[in-house]
């Protein structure tokens, strides 16, 4: 059984979660404050740490990660309805972690969190890249190298396609990728400009035939990775 120790101030997410990864025969620890995670780190042994950013004492998620560091490679996944990129370049900072915004569906958390714990590690390198066939994909950087040339991209063409590597070989919703990407609660008025990033995606990666962006009717999408 996979053991998950889970630190979140929101008492209502926080039993949801629970109750979910449960459901999934993994045994979940909650807190509500960073000092109470380090305390009981060691004795719980986790296989994987959720850290709220925001927590309910005077050490934020990053910290408590930073000091988790010092003894400990378990993968981290920071949840925050901050959006800065001046804290996804702190999350992506410490290694082997991954990043997910509020307010998220349970569907993407649960991919999520089944990467990490069944494929054994993150979809990143160590270095924070994506590597898929012959291309390597910097998000912090908003840059693809393929074929030895560089494409840079605009952020909605990089979030995009930094939630479609995420979850690489699942389908996502394309709606709630619209609300979380374009931060508007109505994505129809954003439709046209996802469908211009998904077909400037599709160019930039043609060169590469074992990458492939699906996408139908049923309001799902999905990059493909023949690897």
């Amino acid at each position: 059984m996979k053991r998950v120790l889970y630190a979140e101030n929101d008492i209502n997410l926080a039993l949801a979660v629970k109750s979910l990864l449960e459901t999934q025969f993994m045994q979940v620890q909650h807190e509500s404050r960073g000092r109470d995670v380090l305390e009981n780190f060691a004795s719980f042994n986790p296989d994987l740490l959720i850290l709220d950013v925001m927590l309910d004492d005077d050490k934020d998620g990053f910290q408590v990660a930073e000091e988790i560091r010092k003894k400990s490679q378990i993968p981290i996944l920071f949840i925050s309805t901050n959006d800065e990129s001046s804290q996804l370049r702190r999350a992506f900072n410490i290694k082997n972690t991954d990043y997910i915004r509020k307010p998220f569906t349970i569907q993407e958390l649960q991919l999520r969190i089944n990467r990490i714990l069944y494929q054994g590690n993150l979809i990143q390198t160590p270095e924070n890249h994506f590597v898929l066939g012959r291309v390597r994909f910097i998000p912090r950087e908003q840059l693809i190298i393929i074929h030895e040339g560089e494409i840079h991209l605009t952020n909605y063409e990089c979030a995009v396609l930094e939630a479609l590597c995420r979850n690489v070989n699942n389908h996502l919703f394309k709606d709630q990728m619209i609300k979380d990407i374009w931060n508007t609660d109505n994505p129809k008025t954003r439709q046209n400009s996802f469908s211009n990033v998904l077909s400037k995606l599709r160019t930039v990666l043609k060169p590469e035939s074992k990458l492939k962006i699906k996408s139908g009717f049923s309001g799902k999408v999905k990059l493909i990775f023949e690897g």
